[in-house]
């Protein structure tokens, strides 16, 4: 059995959120129409795995991956205020 144990994701609710702005990560579009995630000093390029699970599914099938162990991927949750509810 193969398992990932270095996989990151991004929640739909959290991406969401993260739209509405006014936070410490913001999301943006790249000039090749990329989502890109950006917060201070850093970015993500926001891939299909990262928020889409049947992308993520096919990949591993491709792979040879059985299983994952998926985490949120940076930035994460505690640079936010809480009052977000993130």
């Amino acid at each position: 059995m193969i398992v990932d144990f270095h996989s990151h994701f991004y929640p739909k609710s959290y991406i969401d959120e993260i739209k509405k702005g006014g936070g410490y990560a913001k999301l943006e579009t790249d000039t090749q129409g990329r989502m890109i995630m950006q917060y201070v000093g850093d970015y993500n390029v926001v891939a299909g795995g990262h928020v889409n699970l049947e992308d993520r599914l096919k990949a591993m099938k491709d792979c040879g991956v059985d299983m994952q162990v998926i985490t949120l991927t940076t930035p994460g949750v505690e640079r936010e205020e809480a009052e977000r509810g993130i």
